[in-house]
């Protein structure tokens, strides 16, 4: 792939036209300011652990059981199964 000057004009103008909306509507003035965010403290972090560790239990569960699951289907490629590619007599 060329990584030209050409190849990343679209890129340049798109972040520029996106800064410049964001300006317009939000001001220049950090996200953390405009929506009340505030830093997490020292007792936070505990409790940012635990939530982080229960939350995460199910979709792991849910990937772990897809990808077993996958394992014990018989493979066919992709060629066998399509449809169209059946012979008809006739």
């Amino acid at each position: 792939m060329e990584y030209t000057l050409a190849s990343f004009v679209p890129v340049i103008l798109a972040a520029v036209s996106a800064d410049a909306i964001t300006v317009n509507f939000f001001g220049s003035e950090p996200a953390s300011r405009l929506f009340g965010l505030s830093p997490v403290g020292p007792n936070e972090i505990p409790l940012m652990v635990c939530s982080r560790a229960t939350l995460s239990k199910p979709p792991t569960a849910i990937d772990r059981y897809q990808l077993r699951s996958r394992k014990k289907e018989p493979s066919a490629s992709l060629v066998e199964s399509f449809p169209y590619n059946q012979t008809v007599d006739r």
